[in-house]
């Protein structure tokens, strides 16, 4: 058990010398225990050197001293935390050094110290939680206007190309894309209220290193704390969702952030790769676990020792990814793997959760160009449509401006989908290795065109349909001679509605419906206590949304046949730009028969994309869904009866994973009274001693692939850099002619 805090003189041995050596506190001169000054995370001085080096030919030891880790969680002297007996540092030339003797004879000193009050190992682990695109224009304007109108993608590193607030693509491992949980600390306590929590969004600083500097501009975040934190944890999930996550994953008050933010035309295989570096990062710097070679054998053989506390399968972490981030949480669970590798341990805990993946898979041939003449030909969903009615009829329509259907810029063309990097750099064995350890959810109305292409990875768990759903579509309007090239007749749109003249929609089940807010109330009260309040509130369904697009879709289609029996082929020349309850008519109008028929035509199609910027806004809904309502219980409550139940999203992930997931649960008796200290220490090492068959080969991370992106992105290697996949510019793609692509 550890018992004792280090001092100045303590002993400290390294893996790669010949001999001891002591060190020297040079970060205080007040605090003393046996009248010996008290170590800190920042002494790193030595009296002396280790001697030789094995790792330098023998020559003498020059020692390059890192960061100190598996130190006190409390900072006592002068916001420094405390070394223990139990920390350790890594040398830059690849020793590891021990305290192997703390030089104090006190013990149990502070043991109210989290480190200190052990008598047996404890698990506790981490969640590192990865967001998608910022896609708010107020707070990364720059990426999504600047950029998508000129059509640049920060990740190609065009000279007019802006960074905004997605990742660093100068510095792969820039650790201004993660937010620790010591970082996360300095803005929020454990526990805080949700009235702390809004007056800490509101803040208009940014917080660096340990200061507040007002950076305070039009279009950016406020904090890390909005940037990342606040992703996950909103009004809408009570700002609950990373603890519901932590909790349940035996890392309450461990939650970590990463950003997986990049451009509107990013491929998913760089997301995987930048996701790399910086879970390696985030794992050398953040997880608290020592390298295997720093664990006496005889100490490891001890099953009760508390020095397993800070071993693998004590130490489990679990990644969380959403929309552009469900590519990178894949990169940042194969970057900690490699990291684990690298300290000489063979297996750890891991679990991934995927949720509303973009670019599961890739799109390309046949597929890709089906959906683009599908999008522009058939549903004629291509122009720019402002749309301001309210909210269940309302919607933004912003295709024109990001050119998401162009056949000139293929912006959705991908050969490399998460599935398909994962193949290259994993091959088959690994692969299956790796996705065991995985959970998706991501609903069938999860297909709005600005995250095409969503949907589920294949060969992983499904806690939203259980026999998972690829299809780039989730319905199709089908006339009596009228379908789309992407129906292909899938059993699995099963659903129906049937319009008056024989014409219909179909649908695939598992889709969000019931739609909800959180509205603010009695605002002048809680104005005079400086107190806000809000309460649920549903306010539309998706399917009503979809039956009035679609039945608008089929009145423009059933006019423009009958236009183009009587005079020809119906061109679309006017600029539709703002439509209100009602279409107005054409300014062009005039008073001949086909004039006024071409005129009904144009304030059709306007009123179908009235309702069509509404159903793409309900989508979108869907694909925010399982973060902002991960925790409702209303919102599955129309889902198809399966095993899993109509209960919360996280609920359905955590039964999807029973038999998945690396955690262990304290449980009361059967009659439901507590159990002894000793009950739950044996219930807990049953439950660990049988999850010790959900452990991960460090293994699967250690492909030659992985190594080339940690010298690339982390190292700076440039020959390692031109081994890397890079996605073909699909520009140079010939366009569609005459019924052709080109090659």
């Amino acid at each position: 058990m550890a018992n004792k805090y280090v001092v100045e003189e303590a002993e400290l041995k390294c893996s790669a010398g010949s001999t001891p050596a002591k060190l020297k506190v040079t970060s205080q001169k007040s605090n003393k225990i046996e009248q010996k000054l008290q170590a800190t995370e920042n002494d790193k001085t030595l009296m002396g050197n280790f001697g030789a080096c094995a790792l330098c030919n023998g020559n003498a030891c020059a020692p390059a001293l890192q960061q100190w880790k598996v130190i006190s969680s409390k900072k006592t002297i002068k916001g420094q935390k405390l070394l223990l007996d139990d920390s350790f540092i890594e040398c830059a030339k690849g020793g590891v050094v021990n305290i192997t003797d703390p030089n104090q004879s006190v013990a149990r000193l502070g043991g109210a110290d989290e480190e200190l009050d052990k008598y047996y190992p404890k698990l506790q682990g981490d969640v590192v939680f990865v967001n998608g695109y910022h896609s708010n224009p107020t707070e990364n304007a720059e990426q999504t206007f600047w950029n998508a109108i000129l059509d640049l993608s920060h990740e190609r590193r065009n000279f007019f190309s802006l960074q905004g607030e997605s990742t660093n693509e100068h510095n792969h491992s820039d650790s201004e894309d993660i937010f620790t949980n010591e970082e996360l600390r300095d803005f929020l306590p454990i526990d805080a209220s949700d009235d702390f929590v809004r007056k800490q969004l509101e803040k208009s600083f940014y917080y660096v290193n340990g200061k507040f500097k007002n950076k305070r501009t039009p279009f950016s975040f406020n904090s890390k704390l909005e940037k990342f934190w606040n992703y996950w944890n909103n009004e809408d999930n009570g700002y609950d969702a990373s603890k519901l996550y932590c909790d349940y994953f035996n890392a309450t008050s461990r939650d970590h952030y990463i950003n997986g933010s990049h451009g509107l035309g990013s491929n998913a295989a760089h997301r995987i790769d930048h996701g790399i570096a910086l879970g390696y990062k985030w794992a050398k710097e953040n997880w608290r676990i020592y390298p295997k070679e720093a664990i006496p054998e005889e100490r490891l053989a001890d099953e009760n020792d508390y020095i397993h506390t800070f071993t693998p399968p004590y130490k489990p972490v679990t990644v969380v990814g959403h929309s552009h981030g469900a590519a990178m949480s894949t990169g940042v669970a194969l970057g900690i793997l490699y990291y684990a590798h690298e300290i000489k341990w063979k297996e750890i805990a891991l679990n991934v959760i995927y949720l509303a993946s973009n670019q599961p898979q890739g799109l390309h041939d046949e597929e890709y160009y089906n959906l683009i003449d599908d999008k522009v030909d058939f549903y004629q969903a291509y122009v720019t449509q402002l749309n301001f009615q309210k909210e269940e009829r309302g919607g933004l329509l912003v295709n024109k401006i990001s050119e998401v259907f162009s056949r000139k810029y293929n912006k959705l063309l991908h050969n490399r989908g998460i599935n398909e990097h994962l193949e290259a750099i994993l091959g088959e064995g690994y692969l299956k290795d790796y996705k065991n350890r995985c959970v998706q959810f991501t609903f069938t109305n999860d297909r709005g065109d600005m995250v095409i292409r969503d949907g589920d990875i294949p060969g992983i768990k499904s806690a939203c349909d259980p026999e998972t759903n690829t299809d780039a579509f989730h319905c199709h309007f089908v006339g009596k001679d009228l379908k789309a090239k992407s129906d292909n007749d899938n059993p699995k749109m099963c659903c129906r509605i049937e319009f008056p003249d024989g014409n219909y929609v179909k649908y695939a089940d598992y889709f969000v419906n019931r739609r909800f807010n959180m509205k603010e109330v009695n605002q002048k009260y809680n104005y005079e206590k400086n107190i806000k309040e809000f309460e649920l509130e549903e306010w539309g369904d998706y399917k009503t949304v979809l039956t009035r697009c679609m039945e608008a879709f089929n009145a423009f289609t059933t006019r423009k046949k009958w236009y183009e029996s009587q005079y020809g082929k119906f061109v679309f020349r006017r600029f539709i730009v703002l439509m209100f309850r009602r279409a107005p008519l054409s300014i062009y109008h005039f008073f001949s028969k086909k004039t006024a028929a071409y005129d009904d035509v144009h304030n059709h199609y306007a009123k179908y994309l009235n309702a069509y910027a509404a159903f793409f806004q309900a989508q979108l809904y869907a694909h925010f869904a399982p973060v902002s309502w991960i925790n409702n219980e209303e919102i599955l409550s129309d889902f198809p009866n399966d095993d899993y139940g109509k209960i919360s999203i996280f609920d359905r992930i955590c039964k999807a994973g029973e038999d998945i997931f690396y955690r262990v649960e304290v449980k009361n008796n059967p009659n439901n009274t507590s159990k002894t200290e000793e009950q739950k220490r044996q219930d807990f090492k049953k439950q660990f001693d049988d999850m010790q068959t959900r452990l991960i080969s460090t293994e699967v991370g250690n492909t030659e692939y992985i190594k080339n992106v940690i010298q690339a992105y982390v190292y700076n290697d440039k020959e390692a850099l031109k081994k890397l996949y890079k996605e073909p510019n699909h520009k140079k793609i010939k366009p569609y002619v005459d019924g052709i692509y080109g090659d």
